[in-house]
């Protein structure tokens, strides 16, 4: 992928690595692997509906926003019930960055028993 604006040596950087990827297979920051991803909150980007999301395998603490119809077309469940649940994907967990990231594969994850929560 290339922004609307680039530089030309982009393109041949682009190029090699679609060429390597073709040869070679896929880089690892390029393969998915199934992984939690848990919805914190629901939210609106203009006329979008969006979702703040923590992908456990790739990184913990730091909050990836996603549209929030990625998840729900996939799992049949309303925008409302998102925050809080927890889901399976595919997602590319060795990405270097948070715009690297894609998710694929969407699926409800079992709920969590209630006796591995902490009680506060």
């Amino acid at each position: 992928m290339l922004r609307k604006r680039f530089e030309p040596a982009e393109i041949e950087l682009a190029l090699t690595r679609a060429h390597r990827e073709q040869v070679h297979g896929p880089a690892p920051e390029r393969v998915g692997h199934r992984t939690v991803v848990r919805v914190l909150r629901v939210d609106r980007i203009g006329a979008e509906r969006i979702v703040e999301v923590i992908v456990v395998a790739w990184d913990p603490v730091d909050a990836v926003i996603l549209p929030a119809d990625m998840i729900t077309s996939c799992v049949g469940i309303s925008e409302e019930e998102l925050p809080g649940k927890r889901f399976m994907a595919r997602v590319n967990i060795h990405a270097r960055s948070s715009e690297e990231l894609f998710f694929e594969n969407f699926e409800l994850a079992p709920e969590v028993p209630g006796s591995w929560l902490s009680k506060l």
